[in-house]
């Protein structure tokens, strides 16, 4: 019997990144000399997280899944106001952003496996990929319009003790 492999990978955040992407890890935090890019004209943002994250999966003959998806932080495109770099709230809120991102790649590599077991694995794999997609964005929507922003020093620490529980 024949072997074969199907993979396919993914980039969710974007294209990809000049800077070396830093991979989601528990001891290592982000610190604001990862955040390199220029901030953009026009905007009224102090800081930016931009995340990506990169799944891939095998299928062999036997129809054995592995899957490999990975959450990371791209230097090169997160950014941060020079006057807003002495906040050590608003570098806990965007460190957040990046662990929310780390909870739905999660979420995806469980999924994954059994997503693409069926007839059309491609199929399959961009409908959880969206579906995983529009959870992880309307959570950072809400996380950001109950924190303010990070702005609200109680919630954000509410936020942070939820997120740290979920990521344990």
């Amino acid at each position: 019997m024949r072997s074969w492999t199907l993979a396919y990978v993914l980039l969710i955040a974007g294209a990809a990144s000049a800077q070396e992407p830093i991979p989601w890890t528990a001891d290592r935090a982000l610190e604001w000399s990862d955040f390199n890019a220029k901030v953009p004209a026009g905007t009224d943002r102090d800081a930016y997280t931009y995340y990506g994250i990169q799944a891939s999966w095998e299928q062999d003959a036997q129809g054995v899944v592995k899957a490999n998806v990975e959450c990371v932080f791209l230097p090169d495109k997160s950014w941060v106001r020079p006057e807003a770099k002495h906040s050590a709230l608003l570098l806990t809120h965007e460190r957040l952003h990046f662990d929310i991102a780390e909870l739905h790649a999660r979420a995806f590599r469980e999924e994954l496996p059994a997503l693409v077991k069926g007839s059309d694995p491609e199929r399959a794999f961009k409908a959880g990929h969206d579906r995983r997609m529009k959870a992880l964005n309307e959570e950072q929507r809400r996380y950001d319009q109950e924190t303010d922003h990070g702005r609200n020093e109680v919630v954000q620490g509410k936020w942070a003790e939820r997120i740290a529980v979920r990521l344990r």
